[in-house]
């Protein structure tokens, strides 16, 4: 099965799971940390011509423990941010081509926001492989990954509940804050 974390070889960049169907690689943003996802961006994790991901799915939780086991398989812990199938966005090709380390930006999904500004805001992100890559192969080759959205944080109110406050509007001073379940 996959991997549960990334390895990098001596020689190699990027991170690389095995070469299993289902193969993940995930970002945790931590205890108190939510975003609201708008696009993210990947960076093919290789200089050579080759494993670009065509078809895979960016997945968001919010569930205890997401990465831990059996709950890294359970469907129902992850939403589907944004699905791809035979994306050739990750240009493939050799160095001298300008096509090394690929780099490609999404839009994802997103319901609108509720009264306490929290929409589809997650802790947890991974890419999973949902099929081969452009060599035929399974497995995920990451060179980067960025987020783009709004930052929620939890802060602790007065009578012990968490409030969320977007990083946007604390900064500008404006409300968008509503309690985090």
């Amino acid at each position: 099965g996959p991997r549960d974390r990334a390895e990098r070889a001596t020689g190699r960049l990027g991170c690389v799971t095995e070469d299993a169907a289902g193969a993940w690689w995930a970002l945790d943003l931590g205890a108190g940390r939510r975003l609201l996802a708008t696009h993210y961006a990947l960076q093919h994790g290789g200089h050579r011509a080759g494993r670009r991901l065509r078809n895979w799915v960016l997945e968001a939780s919010n569930a205890p423990h997401a990465l831990d086991g059996a709950a890294a398989l359970d469907a129902d812990k992850w939403t589907t941010l944004a699905e791809h199938v035979d994306d050739c966005a990750l240009e493939d090709g050799e160095p001298e081509d300008g096509c090394a380390f690929a780099c490609a930006l999404w839009r994802v999904r997103t319901a609108a926001p509720d009264a306490g500004c929290r929409a589809d805001a997650f802790r947890v992100f991974r890419v999973r492989s949902t099929g081969p890559d452009s060599s035929g192969l399974d497995g995920v080759r990451i060179g980067g990954i960025e987020l783009y959205g709004v930052a929620l944080f939890d802060i602790a109110a007065r009578d012990g509940r968490h409030l969320g406050i977007s990083a946007a509007a604390a900064a500008a001073g404006v409300g968008c804050a509503g309690l985090l379940a």
